[in-house]
């Protein structure tokens, strides 16, 4: 990867595209930020690990779900 997609911007844009290494740089990047929020959220270290955890998984699904439109869209 080049050195500009290791800007949040770059990680997002090579993530986009279906890079999964570029997204997981950015889970690394604000897991702890995600996970940190979700348990000052509820009170609850496992609660908020697994929120985290389903935060990220639900960004991926929707961006493979983006491509996917972005696609259909482009055979019209």
């Amino acid at each position: 990867m080049q050195a500009a997609a290791q800007n949040d911007a770059g990680l997002v844009a090579e993530s986009l595209k279906g890079n999964g290494d570029a997204f997981g740089k950015i889970v690394a990047r604000y897991q702890s930020m995600v996970c940190s929020l979700a348990y000052s959220a509820t009170g609850s270290l496992s609660y908020s690990e697994d929120l985290a955890q389903e935060t990220f998984v639900t960004a991926w699904k929707e961006q493979r779900r983006q491509r996917q439109l972005a696609r259909e869209g482009a055979g019209r």
